[in-house]
């Protein structure tokens, strides 16, 4: 991972003493057979009591 990031970092001439954000995601088969078969996609996950506020984490997925 810390290879694509360099690289990325390399391509887009981005400074060292920049931070930059690193997200992975995955999905289920089901999700991923989605996303091939639609142009326009969106997907919302919730997950309930995540934080000490007792707020959802809220996910939002989309391809456009």
């Amino acid at each position: 991972m810390l290879q694509i990031v360099d690289n990325h970092c390399c391509d887009l001439k981005i400074d060292d003493s920049k931070e930059m954000m690193v997200v992975i995601a995955y999905g289920m088969p089901f999700e991923l057979e989605h996303f091939q078969l639609f142009h326009v996609f969106m997907h919302i996950d919730a997950t309930v009591d995540t934080n000490k506020e007792g707020q959802p984490l809220v996910t939002v997925t989309s391809k456009d």
